[in-house]
């Protein structure tokens, strides 16, 4: 499969810029050290867990 990106991380700024590349329909792909993307939700950027999964409930989630 061919992809024109690559998103090194599956935290906020990871999953934030494939669903910009969604709505952009460019083909991307994701890696990340875990094996299951979004939780436990491990940032120090003070983003709160129950914010993070609404916020991305309610945007058009890219998966």
């Amino acid at each position: 499969m061919h992809y024109n990106i690559i998103i090194i991380g599956a935290g906020p700024a990871g999953l934030i810029a494939a669903r910009e590349l969604k709505k952009a329909k460019i083909n991307f792909l994701i890696i990340d050290s875990k094996k299951e993307i979004g939780l436990p939700l491990k940032c120090g950027e003070g983003i709160r867990e129950k914010e993070f999964i609404d916020f991305f409930q309610h945007k058009n989630y890219p998966f």
